[in-house]
């Protein structure tokens, strides 16, 4: 049988804490996404996760048999990665399905910027 975390949804590496699952909170040491980047908004899906920032960025992690990581492949995750966006855009909402996400982009505030005239 599978532990309950087999596909990574917790964003922590099995071997590195207590066993598969546990009770309480427990610290995320080397979680993947910058302290930079501060975490504005967590959506789950039925094996997988994605957190969005208030900078615009996207992680995501867990099962991917599906595509739903977006990442350009089916590899599942252990650990938040980042998921590239379209140039010029930011992650503003996310929903996680069982096996699909849908993210809600806008333009990056950088490029509504008023441009220089030539």
């Amino acid at each position: 049988t599978r532990p309950p975390e087999a596909h990574g949804q917790l964003g922590r590496a099995v071997a590195a804490v207590e066993g598969p699952c546990t009770l309480r909170p427990v610290g995320m040491p080397g979680f993947g996404i910058p302290c930079s980047q501060q975490v504005c908004k967590v959506a789950a899906g039925g094996y997988h996760c994605w957190a969005l920032t208030t900078a615009g960025t996207a992680w995501a992690w867990g099962a991917n048999a599906f595509g739903m990581l977006g990442l350009g492949d089916r590899a599942s995750r252990q650990l938040p990665q980042p998921v590239a966006l379209p140039d010029a855009a930011e992650a503003v909402e996310v929903v996680c399905g069982f096996a699909f996400t849908l993210v809600r982009l806008e333009p990056a505030l950088a490029a509504l910027a008023p441009r220089p005239a030539p």
